[in-house]
């Protein structure tokens, strides 16, 4: 049976009518108000691959809006009265359509249950109940359902467009302005508490789960109307049932996010929960990384139990005190520590930005003082002069003077020791804004690094990086060798760090090479490729090895693969060149070609005209993923397939050039193919 949606001329998006929803999964939400919490749920939803610490999701593209409601885009097939344009989503079991809908004419995401699941009842189950929850949901920050219906191969809902993109890949491990950050948590604070006061608890918040509803221009940043929460797949109605969600029965969301009762079996989890991954996404965004980063799913969730967050402010030293103490009360391992729900988070974020008092901590006389004389300057200034007299005085003892210079000391301690902790459990984006500040700490920061390295209950990765932190003191060629076959791409980053400041020696760069040329395909090379990269990067040898690096570049761990691509920029021309080789190889599998288009795209980045001249250069048709790469920049990719056009081409490579701009929805390219003198192009 299929639902179909709403066709009243002028509907832009209003909410499904809920009689559709009983006929069609009989099961409606009834969410009590009390936010009370919810009982003990045995179940968990951690896929390793695309859950556990979202180390690598695929790149999408999504068809820019005029293009894509142009009816000539031939459609993938129909879903009730949907025509499916592509696939802009995929996940561990689930796929999301670009969808045109009938009548309307407009843009919905369609999400559908992967093929093989829709026989799961656990799986139908979860998805149905994200349906409902979010179609009932009347919270305008939430993404509406339009429509939902069910197929012989599983259910499937349409729901919102949002071409913007996520709030993880706009933010894009960038630290931004404090003030920025709060009025993006502000914005989502508000409506997980709408959510929380309908009885909702999510319970897997994350930036990837945040999404945009128009893509942003370099400079701006999203408003609150802007921001859509998605993916209630993990949600939870308060004080009902939960349903079991995949094999392990221990944890539900994502560790990086998750709150610390979430990840141990047997407590509750409630509205507290998303105020702890609310927390973490405003770490996040005002550091540049998460509070907890590990290289396993068991190291995370360690960290999360156990450990507390380094300080915002030893990371970015122009925080302010209040947001900072705002974020460490959501971070709080204690539920019962952070905020009830989100709207009392949202009203903190709302007094810290109007200059108010906030409740994270009580603020004393002086500065509540202050606070008020920043929101009322003409009401206050008799007071000012008063109070800068008192305080200037007492500014002036000797004793205070020394007990400032020492504080200040103290609090340059703390900080170079918390950049050395978050460097021990750093991700390979992370390590050179960290590096910055440490390395202007002098020696201080290696002081600091001797002490904590005589500690007990360092894991063997993290003396690592503090030895790494301290190179050149000990190293060796044998010691840089073994560092570089691990292929760890924090390490690899520390060390090609420390070699910009201080070069290796010759002993080290030819242990390197050495091991490349024994290596014959015993080991991989791709971490001593990688260092030798930036130190050595005109030897001879470059173009043997190249080939080499780019075939284990597909084998490599997912997680590790742009790290080590930034790693081994300064070839990237080669790099590409050899991957276009891989691909255009009768021998190569869909599946190659297509791991293989992924590294290309990301080698080649904006760069239109190199990758117009590579189909253009080709044997053979290019992967999917290589023809997105144009469109994530349509106009520009035109403008180059139309340069190349202008020099003389090859019968082939006309035909190419139109098929490029046919695909980028130029219908002068299809015009110009159908009248072509040469049948022959018309024909290739």
């Amino acid at each position: 049976m299929t639902m179909q949606p709403d066709d009243r001329p002028g509907d832009s998006g209003s909410s499904p009518d809920t009689r559709g929803y009983d006929a069609t999964w009989p099961r409606k939400l009834t969410a009590p108000k009390p936010l009370t919490h919810i009982e003990p749920d045995p179940v968990v939803a951690s896929n390793e691959a695309e859950n556990a610490l979202e180390l690598t999701k695929p790149r999408v593209v999504p068809v820019p809006l005029k293009d894509a409601t142009d009816p000539a885009v031939p459609s993938l097939g129909r879903m009730g009265a949907f025509d499916l344009l592509q696939i802009i989503g995929r996940g561990a079991s689930g796929l999301v359509y670009l969808a045109r809908q009938d009548g309307l004419d407009r843009l919905v995401a369609i999400k559908v249950i992967q093929t093989g699941r829709h026989s799961i009842p656990e799986e139908i189950e979860r998805f149905e109940t994200e349906a409902r929850l979010q179609g009932n949901l009347r919270v305008p920050g939430f993404l509406k359902v339009f429509a939902v219906g069910k197929e012989t191969t599983g259910p499937w809902f349409a729901m919102e467009y949002c071409p913007g993109g996520t709030l993880g890949q706009w933010a894009n491990h960038r630290a931004l302005p404090p003030r920025q950050a709060a009025e993006i948590v502000l914005a989502l604070a508000r409506t997980m508490g709408a959510a929380h006061y309908d009885g909702v608890v999510h319970r897997d918040l994350k930036p990837g789960n945040v999404l945009l509803i128009r893509k942003l221009e370099d400079g701006e940043s999203p408003v609150a109307d802007e921001l859509k929460i998605a993916d209630l797949g993990l949600a939870k109605v308060l004080g009902k049932d939960s349903v079991a969600l995949s094999l392990s029965a221990n944890m539900v969301g994502t560790p990086l996010y998750m709150a610390p009762e979430q990840a141990v079996s047997g407590q509750s989890v409630g509205p507290a929960a998303d105020v702890h991954a609310l927390g973490v996404i405003l770490y996040e965004l005002i550091t540049g990384r998460v509070p907890f980063q590990g290289a396993t799913v068991p190291e995370v969730i360690r960290q999360v139990v156990e450990n507390e967050p380094i300080s915002p402010r030893s990371l970015i030293s122009t925080c302010p005190k209040d947001l900072e103490q705002i974020c460490l009360k959501c971070l709080s391992k204690s539920a019962a520590r952070r905020y009830a729900h989100s709207t009392a988070l949202a009203e903190d974020l709302e007094a810290f930005l109007d200059n108010r008092p906030v409740k994270a901590r009580e603020a004393g006389v002086i500065e509540k003082a202050v606070k008020w004389i920043r929101r009322k300057p003409t009401q206050s200034a008799a007071l000012v002069l008063a109070a800068l007299l008192v305080i200037s005085v007492v500014a002036g003892s000797l004793l205070l003077a020394r007990f400032t210079v020492l504080a200040e000391r103290k609090n340059e301690e703390t900080r170079l020791r918390g950049l050395l902790e978050a460097l021990m459990t750093a991700n390979a984006d992370s390590v050179a804004p960290l590096l910055a500040p440490l390395n202007a700490g002098g020696n201080k920061s290696r002081e600091l690094a001797h002490e904590l390295l005589q500690s007990d209950g360092l894991e063997d990765r993290q003396r690592k990086v503090l030895s790494l932190f301290l190179y050149p003191e000990g190293a060796t060629p044998e010691t840089i060798v073994d560092l570089s076959l691990a292929a760890d791409p924090t390490l690899l980053s520390l060390l090609a760090e420390a070699f910009v400041r201080t070069p290796p020696n010759n002993k080290i760069i030819s242990a390197l090479w050495q091991k490349i040329k024994d290596a014959a395909g015993a080991y991989p090379i791709n971490g001593p490729a990688a260092l030798l990269t930036g130190i050595d990067p005109a030897n001879s040898e470059w173009p043997h090895v190249i080939p080499t690096v780019a075939r284990e570049l597909m084998q490599e761990n997912p997680a590790n693969v742009m790290p080590l691509i930034k790693l081994l920029a300064p070839h990237k021309d080669a790099m590409i060149t050899a991957l276009d080789q891989i691909i255009d190889l009768p021998a190569t599998s869909q599946a190659d070609q297509f791991v293989a288009g992924q590294i290309f795209l990301a080698l080649a980045g904006n760069n239109t005209d190199r990758l117009v001249e590579l189909v253009l250069g080709s044997n053979k048709p290019k992967p999917a993923i290589v023809i997105s790469g144009l469109r994530s920049d349509r106009k520009r990719s035109i403008e180059a397939i139309r340069r190349r056009q202008s020099k003389n081409l090859t019968i082939d490579q006309q035909a190419a050039a139109y098929a490029m701009l046919i695909s980028l929805d130029d219908a002068s390219g299809l015009i110009a193919l159908s009248y072509h003198v040469d049948p022959t192009v018309r024909t290739e």
